[in-house]
């Protein structure tokens, strides 16, 4: 084998192994991006699900209290269910689906003016897909391959 064409096929393998290098590196920073984007829209959701879900369950109204939940969970088709919970129980919900594949976010359920969670622990729990950040991600890999 010829100087020349050892020099060309050890540059390639160099070549090729620094593109590896880079996609993964592009593959885990696209993944945390993902991930923190999710972590957000779970977090920010639960918090509007907790406001509007305050006054109805303190007049202990369940039914207006499902039909809000329900509103908002046919708005988003990432929740997958959502939970208002009081003493440890669930009181009301939605669910749209199989509970595959997905994260759960907890919220305190707040009256105005409370710092700290009440003592009978009214809280929503918001179960959210992570199927839409896995396909971003399974496109994402397959662009930069």
């Amino acid at each position: 084998m010829s100087l020349s064409l050892k020099i060309t096929a050890t540059l390639l393998f160099t070549l090729l192994v620094l593109l590896s290098l880079f996609g993964w590196v592009m593959i885990g920073d696209e993944r945390r991006t993902l991930e923190s984007l999710l972590d957000r829209q779970g977090k920010a959701i639960t918090e509007v699900i907790a406001v509007f879900s305050l006054d109805p369950l303190l007049a202990q109204d369940y039914p207006k209290l499902e039909s809000i939940l329900e509103l908002i969970g046919n708005r988003t088709a990432e929740i997958l269910a959502v939970e208002v919970m009081q003493n440890g129980r669930k009181v009301a919900g939605y669910r749209a689906g199989n509970l595959h594949d997905h994260r759960v976010f907890q919220h305190p359920i707040l009256a105005s003016g409370d710092s700290m969670p009440q003592e009978d622990g009214r809280e929503v729990r918001l179960y959210l897909s992570t199927a839409e950040n896995q396909r971003l991600i399974t496109d994402r890999v397959h662009e930069l391959w």
